[in-house]
């Protein structure tokens, strides 16, 4: 099954949204279900009926296709790949729900990118302990689950959105750190483990950090912002790497 050019998306159980032919293709006479699906670069693909459970044998997210489930639950995406975005709000005002399937080739370096986002309220990460790109999006409040949780890719904590770090669980950040919102450390643990810049409107206090041996943390030094930024330490600071 092929997302349409002709309506760049759509639905999930519109059959419209989909074609059995290619992206440029007449519009199928069901959706999927469980069979192999494509969505193309640009098109969005949403659910938002609570009785429609998304169901693919694959998933391919192309360039900066879609799938937005909205608060839904109960899917099976099968193996997800691409660089593509999955995008979730909570499935109640307190926590959300990751589909089922196989990631491990999106949240590894280089793939895709998962959005949570919330308006108001708290609402705690699902029991997803990998990503590649995390975007935290929305007015409400984000509270990572009390367990290691892995960035591959850039975590982008945007204006407006409240990030809550795990007391137990570390935070292993590869990439980079975007904070351009609020961030409540919960006197938890960060782990530089690649080569990450923070930056953004409002970088990090933080209580302890590990820039583990090799790596390299360089600290928000925007030579073009003429308003100089700074980022805390309210713990232990440990470098067996570099800092810039």
């Amino acid at each position: 099954y092929y997302s349409r050019n002709a309506t760049l998306g759509g639905e999930w159980s519109n059959v419209n949204t989909w074609s059995t032919v290619s992206h440029a293709g007449i519009a199928a006479t069901t959706y999927p279900n469980g069979q192999v699906v494509e969505i193309a670069s640009g098109h969005t693909v949403t659910n938002t009926i609570s009785t429609i459970q998304c169901s693919a044998f694959s998933l391919s997210l192309l360039g900066t296709g879609i799938l937005d489930l909205t608060n839904t639950v109960g899917h099976n995406l099968g193996t997800v790949t691409g660089t593509g975005t999955v995008k979730l709000q909570p499935s109640s005002p307190t926590y959300y729900v990751f589909p089922a399937g196989n990631f491990s080739a999106f949240t590894a370096a280089g793939g895709g990118t998962i959005e949570l986002s919330n308006t108001t309220g708290t609402a705690t990460f699902p029991y997803q302990t990998v990503y590649n790109n995390l975007v935290l999006k929305g007015a409400g409040t984000k509270k990572m689950i009390d367990a290691d949780v892995t960035v591959n890719g850039t975590l982008n904590n945007q204006a407006t959105s409240s990030f809550i770090a795990s007391s137990v669980g570390k935070l292993n950040q590869y990439g980079d750190w975007v904070n351009d919102g609020s961030f409540d450390h919960n006197n938890g643990t960060i782990i530089f483990s690649g080569a990450t810049t923070l930056s953004g409107l409002y970088p990090p206090t933080m209580n302890n950090i590990t820039i583990n041996s090799g790596k390299t943390l360089t600290g928000p030094n925007n030579p073009i912002d003429p308003t100089p930024k700074s980022f805390g330490i309210v713990g232990n600071w440990i470098n067996n790497g570099n800092f810039i």
